[in-house]
């Protein structure tokens, strides 16, 4: 991914607002998983996975690897100050 299509990326993950709250919840609850975040937030795994799946490529989150089912995800640095600068 090249770094204009990263900074796409990232625009539009933090203009959404559906988005935003996957990532401020995801700040909030240090790591999680798609599934745990879909519950807090009311949403589908499956829309929450999509959306963290876009933060890892676009480099504001990180996948931790599966904890026994589920992958884990938590943001980068990157993530954190993106949120805090919001």
């Amino acid at each position: 991914m090249t770094d204009k299509e990263k900074i796409a990326a990232v625009q539009t993950i933090y203009s959404n607002a559906i988005k935003l709250r996957v990532a401020q919840e995801l700040l909030v609850q240090k790591n999680s998983s798609a599934n745990e975040l879909s519950k807090l937030l009311g949403l589908s795994a499956n829309y929450v996975t999509t959306i963290l799946k876009a933060m890892v490529k676009a480099g504001t989150a990180e996948s931790l690897g599966r904890d026994s089912y589920y992958v884990q995800y938590a943001l980068t640095d990157l993530g954190k100050k993106l949120l805090k600068a919001i």
